[in-house]
C-alpha cells in the first residue's frame, strides 16, 4: 500500500506492509525507495506518527541512496572502464554467435554476445567476474590458511574443515561462513581493491573457528590480518560503490 508524508515541503513516498510481526520497522533500499512494515494490529495513526518521527532520517537516507545509485551506475558499451580486483579493464563488446567474456591483452576484457543490450552484456561479463573472484578467493584462502592454523595451535582451539567457496550476488552481506565450513562471498567484492577482498576472506575464514563475533573472533582476525581495522572502516565507508 502506497503512503506519503511531508518533510519540509518534500514528499516522502513509502510502501506500507502489514504483516504478522511484533514491531514497526522502516528500511531505505539501495535505490532510495522506502518500506515500512507494521504489525496487523497497529492503528494507522500510530504508523504515521512512527514515520513522522523518522522523517528527517528517512529523507536524508533516501536522497543519499538515490545519489549513490546514480554514481555507481555503469556503462556496458565498448570503451567503458570496469574494475576487477584492483585493476581497471577497458570493455570491448562484439556481436557473435556465442556468449562469452574473457581477458585480452593490455587490460582489455572482451565480451562476445548475441545480444548487445546492456542487460545481456552485463550478464555475460558477470560470469567472468564470478569466476575471477572465486579463483582469487581460493588462492588467498590457501595463502592465509597456515596463519589460521598457527593461531589455532597457539590458542589450543579447533577449526572446522574448509569445505569450499561460493560466489553469490547478495544485497546486504559481503560474506558468510556456514557451520559446515562453507564460505560465501558477494560477487560485488570483485570491484573492490584486493586488501578489502582479503579482509572479507579472512573474516569468513575466522568463522571456521568462531561462528560469532566475540572478542576471541576479532583476535583471530587480527592475528591473520593485522591491519584489518583500517580496511574494515574503508569497506564500511565505501562499500556502496562496489557493483558489477
Amino acid at each position: 500500500m502506497k503512503k506519503t508524508i511531508m518533510y519540509k515541503s518534500k514528499k516522502i513516498e513509502y510502501d506500507l506492509i502489514r504483516e504478522k510481526r511484533k514491531t514497526l520497522s522502516v528500511r531505505v533500499n539501495e535505490d532510495g525507495s522506502v518500506i515500512v512494515k507494521a504489525p496487523n494490529w497497529v492503528k494507522a495513526g500510530s504508523i504515521t506518527d512512527f514515520v513522522d518521527e523518522r522523517a528527517e532520517w528517512i529523507y536524508k537516507k533516501s536522497q543519499l541512496a538515490r545519489q549513490h545509485s546514480i554514481e555507481k551506475r555503469k556503462s556496458y558499451e565498448s570503451g567503458a572502464i570496469h574494475r576487477c580486483l584492483g585493476r581497471d579493464y577497458r570493455l570491448l563488446v562484439e556481436e557473435a554467435s556465442v556468449n562469452r567474456a574473457y581477458e585480452g591483452k593490455d587490460q582489455l576484457v572482451l565480451v562476445k554476445t548475441r545480444d548487445r543490450s546492456e542487460e545481456a552484456v552485463r550478464k555475460v561479463l558477470g560470469r567472468l567476474w564470478y569466476r575471477k573472484l572465486k579463483e582469487y578467493a581460493n588462492e588467498q584462502i590457501e595463502n592465509y590458511m597456515p596463519l589460521l592454523e598457527d593461531y589455532c595451535k597457539k590458542n589450543r582451539v579447533k577449526k572446522r574443515e574448509f569445505m569450499g567457496v561460493t560466489v553469490k550476488n547478495t544485497k546486504s552481506r559481503w560474506g558468510s561462513c556456514s557451520s559446515k565450513g562453507h564460505i560465501n562471498l558477494n560477487v560485488k567484492l570483485v570491484s573492490a581493491d584486493r586488501d578489502i577482498v582479503d579482509y572479507v576472506i579472512v573474516h569468513e575464514m575466522c568463522h571456521l573457528i568462531y561462528l560469532d563475533h566475540s572478542k576471541e573472533f576479532w583476535e583471530a582476525v587480527e592475528y591473520v590480518f593485522a591491519d584489518y581495522k583500517e580496511i574494515r572502516k574503508n569497506l564500511n565507508e565505501n562499500g556502496w560503490k562496489y557493483e558489477i
